[in-house]
């Protein structure tokens, strides 16, 4: 029946922002080869109040995976729709999902507009309130993902979140493939035993070796350690690092004395507590168009660490949500409970394939301390792979809470500010703009907020 060349949704109890066609058309006009165009949002409750604003990254295929991010306002290339078939009869509550997800399969011509050009009207009837207002709807998702998988043919199950609305696409791993989890260390007895033996005691994969980059301890319990660990253990190694403590270099003598396929890098300082941490993990780095992979990181009273690292220009990088706790907003909740891609993740513990690695060069040792793994993650990133954040792997990371900042430790401000020069020289263009972060929120921690 539609007779433009283009399309937008509209349900008829909600509000367009005056300009939204305008921002849409603009797109058209700048990109003409653009396919699908979405907004941010908001609600508007009983009282036409606005509430809820929802500022949404660009676009990022594993979060659309994990949850209808599009929703509203969404503006698609009527040929485009028509290529891939319209809405999907049976799909009802989920119908807008199905054809977002359809058209992604067949082509990256994806733009947002980070702007709330749509208002999404409260009501008994509408999961904008309640969201057990359309049971049916949730069967139907899950109907979606499962279509999308298939499509896509990749080898994966959906599973249910704990939330309504969230899923998870689990990959499966063949082959059982080798993963080295190297960790640099020195000294700090508790630290590197406590670590150890909660990967040996509390790791459900079993296809994994232990390097330990020894960077000159002294203390003769960890020397103790290390001999009793590797009388025991086929699977662990020592390699005894005896130049001046340089993180990236550390980390790459042990990935070139490791044998695995995949490389886990993980400090001293951590503690397992999803028992198939791993696994979360390795599903994600064996897929071909992912880099670095990293978990959930919590401090010891359980409030966040790492969650995915986001680009700045004024600090570099910082972690959002650093120190606060998972549930505290709905913010928080939905960007630290899903699968999302990010910038960066933290070295603080993370996985990428052992060819992904080499392919970049590794750790730049030039970047001795500092800002070294997000390095990586954008030379990743500039080979074309996306990097990821999941929720399903989770560990304790004891970093002291009053750092407050990436790689903080081992470094004095001379060097520290020399990192950051180089980081602006290399990637001044990457971080004028993180694609994954909203152009709204405030453009350094905690992050996910509005500028005050």
């Amino acid at each position: 029946m539609a007779k433009g060349e283009y399309i937008s949704l509209l349900d008829h109890d909600d509000i367009l922002a005056p300009n939204a066609l305008f921002e849409a058309v603009n797109v058209i006009n700048k990109y003409p080869e653009v396919e699908l165009i979405y907004t941010d949002e908001d609600k508007i409750d009983q009282e036409n109040n606005h509430i809820e604003p929802f500022f949404k990254p660009d676009w990022s295929p594993d979060f659309m995976n994990s949850c209808n991010m599009v929703t509203h306002f969404a503006t698609m290339k009527t040929s485009t729709v028509k290529k891939v078939g319209g809405f999907t009869p049976g799909t009802q509550g989920a119908q807008d999902w199905d054809l977002f997800l359809k058209i992604a399969a067949q082509t990256d011509n994806i733009y947002h507009i980070p702007k709330i050009l749509y208002h999404w009207r409260k009501s008994e009837t509408s999961t904008a309130m309640n969201a057990d207002s359309k049971p049916y709807a949730y069967v139907n998702q899950k109907r979606v993902i499962r279509d999308s998988v298939k499509q896509r043919k990749e080898n994966a199950s959906i599973d249910a979140h704990i939330a309504l609305g969230f899923w998870r696409k689990k990959y499966v791993i063949p082959n059982n493939p080798l993963v080295s989890i190297i960790i640099p260390t020195k000294d700090n007895f508790t630290y590197i035993k406590n670590c150890v033996e909660s990967i040996i005691e509390d790791t459900t994969y079993p296809y994994f070796e232990i390097v330990i980059v020894d960077t000159g301890s002294t203390d003769k319990q960890v020397k103790d350690f290390y001999k009793k660990l590797t009388s025991g253990l086929e699977s662990v190694t020592i390699v005894n690092y005896k130049k001046k403590f340089n993180f990236s270099d550390a980390c790459n003598q042990g990935a070139k004395a490791s044998r695995g396929e995949y490389l886990l890098f993980l400090n001293n300082d951590t503690k397992v507590i999803t028992h198939d941490w791993i696994q979360a993990l390795l599903e994600h780095a064996q897929r071909s168009e992912i880099g670095m992979v990293g978990p959930k990181l919590l401090f010891e009273d359980k409030t966040i660490q790492h969650a995915g690292i986001v680009l700045s220009e004024r600090d570099i990088a910082f972690h959002p949500f650093y120190g606060e706790d998972q549930r505290v907003d709905i913010f928080t909740y939905i960007y630290t409970a899903n699968i999302r891609n990010v910038s960066a993740v933290t070295a603080a513990c993370s996985m990428v394939s052992r060819k992904k690695f080499d392919e970049v060069g590794g750790f730049d040792p030039k970047l001795r301390v500092t800002y070294n793994d997000v390095d990586l993650n954008l030379k990743l990133r500039k080979k074309g792979y996306y990097n990821l954040y999941t929720p399903y792997a989770e560990l304790f990371h004891y970093e002291s809470k009053s750092v407050g900042r990436i790689n903080t430790s081992e470094r004095d401000s001379t060097e520290l500010q020399e990192a950051q020069n180089e980081m602006r020289k290399r990637w001044g263009d990457y971080l004028k703009r993180d694609p994954f972060y909203n152009d709204n929120f405030e453009q350094f921690g905690p992050g996910y907020r509005l500028p005050k």
